[in-house]
């Protein structure tokens, strides 16, 4: 098969490869999309701490069932289907009490075993779902990422009428103000530097916000309120984005921290102890989310909004160009990856 392997930081080479062979309880899967991740940008750049090369990335696939291995777990070949990348022990403490996301021995696709940046893929039967006929699987392909975006606002509990400050325009802080839309959130402010984003996000009736505009913090604490936004979502990663949710949290207010961060933050430990602030970090999500995050995608609820989402597809031969491209991420959203149908 025909496969996009990074072979070593800023290296990646169109080859052919075999095609996965299946074990007791998998599923192959033929590629139709893949959509091109934050993290997979990481592993391309050697940035990422546990992938090792050579490497076949790509966690945000969707594809037609062709093989099964065992049980199927109620799919049928020619199924269109989507699938967790979090493959989990079951055993450990945290897959136990339900957090199998932060299993003890986690291992993810496109990470730890070859990904969606092939023509065929190999998941397990447990993990994968099925998408409803009808569904355009262009859309399909963002069932991943909107599962990151359901984890997190339910992470953060938020509840009908809250206000929520999104910290970031980019796929993941929209996908999350989408969802805090669908929840029944009251008040939605998204900040973001990038002209171009916040356009698409005003079209989509987001309020935005740049934190360049001189009447920056004067918008944020007006669509605060008196009291401060319930729950703030920091996507971006940056000291000043974490000093400007401790500052306009509420008083027992929730800050979900998504951004993947490897520096260590300054946080004022006074204001989190005098506001009573909950700082909850999260990754990936769970099996459950994802679930949800499938029955979003078959109901065709966000369909108009997703489709927004993305900006560009490349076929599987142009996949060094799309990765440039998705590094600049001055003028995209989600770069997508056509490897067939």
């Amino acid at each position: 098969m025909k496969a996009a392997v990074i072979q070593s930081p800023y290296h990646m080479d169109l080859c052919d490869i075999p095609a996965p062979s299946l074990k007791e309880g998998e599923v192959l899967v033929q590629v139709m999309y893949t959509g091109i991740c934050g993290s997979d940008l990481h592993i391309f750049r050697g940035e990422h701490p546990t992938a090792k090369f050579p490497l076949v990335a790509g966690h945000e696939f969707v594809g037609k069932l062709v093989k099964v291995h065992g049980e199927s777990c109620g799919l049928k070949i020619g199924d269109m289907v989507v699938a967790q990348e979090a493959i989990s022990c079951g055993r450990c403490q945290a897959c136990v009490s339900g957090h199998e996301n932060v299993c003890r021995n986690l291992r993810i696709i496109g990470v730890h075993q070859d990904g969606g940046f092939a023509e065929y893929v190999k998941v397990p039967a447990r993990k994968t779902y099925r998408i409803a006929p009808g569904t355009d699987p262009r859309i399909a392909a963002l069932t991943e990422p909107l599962a990151v975006a359901v984890h997190d606002v339910r992470t953060g509990g938020l509840e009908v009428g809250d206000r929520a400050l999104i910290f970031g325009g980019g796929p993941i802080g929209t996908l999350i103000a989408m969802i805090c839309r669908l929840s029944g959130a009251g008040k939605i402010l998204i900040t973001e530097i990038n002209p171009v984003r916040r356009k698409i996000l005003e079209e989509m009736g987001f309020l935005t916000a740049s934190p360049e505009d001189p009447s920056f913090e004067e918008t944020v604490k007006e669509a605060g309120g008196a009291d401060g936004f319930d729950v703030c979502f920091e996507t971006v990663g940056k000291d000043s984005t974490m000093a400007c949710a401790m500052e306009n949290v509420k008083n027992a207010g929730v800050i979900v921290l998504v951004a993947m961060n490897s520096h260590k933050n300054n946080l004022d430990l006074g204001r989190v102890f005098a506001k009573e602030i909950g700082i909850k970090g999260v990754r990936l999500h769970t099996q459950k989310h994802f679930a949800k995050a499938v029955e979003i995608i078959n109901s065709h609820v966000l369909d108009g909004d997703l489709s927004r989402l993305i900006t560009d597809i490349y076929p599987l031969d142009e996949i060094r160009h799309a990765f440039d491209e998705a590094g600049k991420g001055d003028s995209c959203f989600k770069i997508l990856i056509q490897v067939s149908g």
